[in-house]
């Protein structure tokens, strides 16, 4: 019985196939979906907090509070309690405002503005629209990583398949078996006269 290589290169071939669409697929799968971080400027303690994308600066003061959204979806949002520059020059984080627009306030690393801050960003809650916009922000991770997987799967079969072509051509002109066959033809006996 003549053992077949070419065959059995196939069939290691599609072994690896397979293990390396199972792998991307636990890889896919054992990914976690993320924390999404929402970034919010507090002006003063008279307004709401309004979404931003800037970080907090040097004299601001951030607070960060966890949320979890009806779907599931876990929310860091973070408050920044925007520093103003007070009519002595310095900057301060606004604590209180008066009738007449004046305000009180305190440098950003004190204690009354940390008790400021972490008091207010407890009583915050994300509007309907922010929770929608942090479960877009899921849902777009998960169909990127969905899309990611499935060109890993794809370009892993690529890569093997090139591989695979490869090798066989090699090993096929070096042993003289023509394109297509597993074995080397019998060589042909003169004619009998």
């Amino acid at each position: 019985m003549r053992i077949n290589v070419f065959e059995g290169a196939r069939r290691i071939a599609k072994l690896a196939a397979v293990l390396w669409l199972v792998g991307v697929a636990v890889y896919a799968a054992t990914l976690r979906t993320p924390t999404i971080q929402l970034r919010f400027d507090v002006m003063s303690p008279d307004t709401q907090p309004v979404a931003s994308s800037s970080r907090c600066g040097e004299f601001d003061r951030l607070q960060t509070r966890r949320f979890q959204n009806p779907s599931g979806t876990v929310v860091s949002a973070e408050y920044c309690f925007r520093a103003q520059k007070s009519t002595h020059g310095d900057y301060a984080i606004p604590l209180q405002v008066n009738a007449d627009k004046t305000w009180r306030g305190a440098i950003a690393t004190s204690d009354a503005a940390k008790e400021y801050a972490t008091l207010a960003a407890s009583r915050f809650q994300l509007s309907y629209g922010d929770q929608q916009r942090a479960d877009d922000e899921v849902r777009d991770g998960i169909t990127g990583a969905v899309l990611k997987a499935g060109a890993a799967i794809v370009l892993g079969w690529l890569v093997l398949w090139v591989f695979t072509k490869a090798a066989g051509w090699i090993v096929r002109g070096v042993m003289g078996i023509p394109s297509g066959a597993d074995y080397r033809p019998a060589a042909l006996s003169p004619p009998k006269a």
